[in-house]
C-alpha cells in the first residue's frame, strides 16, 4: 500500500478469503496511490440452519422478498454490515466500500478526489455504479470531473460506493445483529440524501461470481410470478409491494418524463470474464 496510514480516507474492498478472486482484487488496488484494506466476507455456504438462524432473520427476508435469502446474499449483507462497522470504528469522517469484483476505471484516483466537497452539498451517499436507478431529471449536478443526480427511487447494486458517518449509522442500524434485509439496499435511497454518477467509476468482473447464478435463477418466469400472488393472495403488503415493483417496472418507466424522472443504467459495462 503506496500511502501511509494518516491518509484521511480508505477504501474498504470485501473480499472472500481463499478465492481466485482476492488475488485479482488485490492486484487492481494495490496499483492505486489510494489507502485501502480488505474487509473479510462472511462465506455461510454449508452453515447449518440454526447457525443461519443466529445471523440471519429468514422470515423478515421472506416478507419482503417472497422468497428465502440465498447464502451468497446473507454472506454479502453481512460484509457490508462489517464494513460500515469498521469504518465507524476510525475516525474517518467518509469512505469508500467497494466488492473484489469493482474494476475501478482510469480515471477513479482523480474522481475520489472530488469527494471532498460532496458533504457541503447535503450528499451522503455516492453510488459509483448501479445497474438500473431513478433519479430527479432536474438534479443533475457537474462537478467537473463527474456529473450525478439525486435518487428518486429504489437502486440495485452496492459494487461500489462512497459513503459518510452519517449515512453508515442510519445503514447500520437498518441491519440489527440479525439481518432482515439485503445489502442492496437495507433502507430506501430517497431518506439517505444518496446521489449516482452518470457514468460508472467501476465496472464489474463477474468471473467467478458467486451470488450473480443464484440470481439468475430468480428471475424464472413462472417461479418468480407464482411468489409474487402468493404475496397478494396472503396479502402480504411489504413482499407484495417488493414484487409488484419488478413486475411493473419496464412498464412504469414509460412514463418516467412525464413524472420529471429519468433513468441511469450503467450495467451494460459489466466485464463478463
Amino acid at each position: 500500500m503506496a500511502v501511509p496510514l494518516s491518509a484521511p480516507m480508505w477504501l474498504r474492498v470485501i473480499s472472500m478469503t481463499g478465492l481466485p478472486r482476492r488475488a485479482r482484487a488485490q492486484s487492481r488496488f494495490n496499483a492505486l496511490g489510494t489507502p485501502w484494506k480488505f474487509i473479510d466476507g462472511v462465506d455461510v455456504r454449508g452453515w447449518p440452519p440454526e447457525a443461519l438462524a443466529q445471523v440471519c432473520d429468514q422470515e423478515a427476508i421472506a416478507r419482503r422478498l417472497g422468497r428465502l435469502a440465498y447464502a451468497g446474499e446473507i454472506g454479502c449483507a453481512l460484509a457490508h454490515r462489517q464494513a460500515l462497522a469498521d469504518f465507524l470504528a476510525s475516525d474517518e469522517p467518509s469512505t469508500v466500500i467497494l466488492e473484489e469484483d469493482a474494476v475501478p476505471g482510469p480515471a477513479f484516483e482523480n474522481q475520489l478526489r472530488s469527494l471532498a466537497t460532496l458533504p457541503d452539498r447535503g450528499i451522503d451517499i455516492l453510488l459509483m455504479y448501479t445497474g438500473c436507478t431513478v433519479v430527479h431529471a432536474g438534479s443533475s449536478l457537474d462537478l467537473g470531473t463527474f456529473t450525478l443526480s439525486r435518487c428518486a427511487g429504489r437502486a440495485d447494486h452496492n459494487l461500489a460506493y462512497w459513503v459518510t458517518r452519517k449515512a453508515a449509522q442510519q445503514l447500520l442500524a437498518a441491519q440489527p445483529p440479525r439481518i432482515c434485509a439485503l445489502a442492496d439496499w437495507p433502507l430506501p435511497l430517497t431518506t439517505l440524501n444518496a446521489h449516482v454518477t452518470h457514468e460508472p467509476w467501476v465496472t464489474h468482473d463477474r468471473q467467478d461470481s458467486v451470488i450473480d447464478p443464484m440470481r439468475q435463477r430468480r428471475w424464472l418466469g413462472f417461479r418468480f410470478t407464482w411468489r409474487c400472488l402468493k404475496q397478494c393472495l396472503a396479502w402480504n403488503t411489504v413482499g407484495m409491494r417488493y414484487h409488484l415493483h419488478d413486475l411493473a417496472w419496464t412498464r412504469l418507466l414509460k412514463w418516467r418524463g412525464m413524472l420529471g424522472l429519468r433513468v441511469i443504467s450503467q450495467s451494460q459495462c459489466d466485464v463478463k470474464g
